[in-house]
């Protein structure tokens, strides 16, 4: 059960359901992570990437600020 969750992990075998997850989530204030690359621009928050064996991740302020989470600018200075 999703509805409830205040983090939800999207695996890459799941991404393409990010639009249907987002509808289920939505006004919950859940932050959705996901493991494929582009997946902020789908509407996760962040995404984790995995570029020349390093891990790194992109943050989408504006998708949290949708789902009504604040993102310090520390951890978005940290970001790819």
């Amino acid at each position: 059960d999703i509805v409830n969750c205040n983090i939800l992990y999207v695996s890459y075998s799941s991404s393409s359901k990010i639009s249907q997850i987002q509808g289920i989530v939505k006004n919950n204030n859940t932050l959705i992570v996901g493991e494929k690359d582009g997946l902020t621009g789908q509407g996760a928050a962040i995404s984790f990437i995995l570029n020349n064996n390093r891990l790194s991740f992109n943050i989408n302020v504006d998708n949290a600020q949708k789902q009504g989470l604040k993102v310090s600018k520390s951890l978005v200075d940290m970001s790819s």
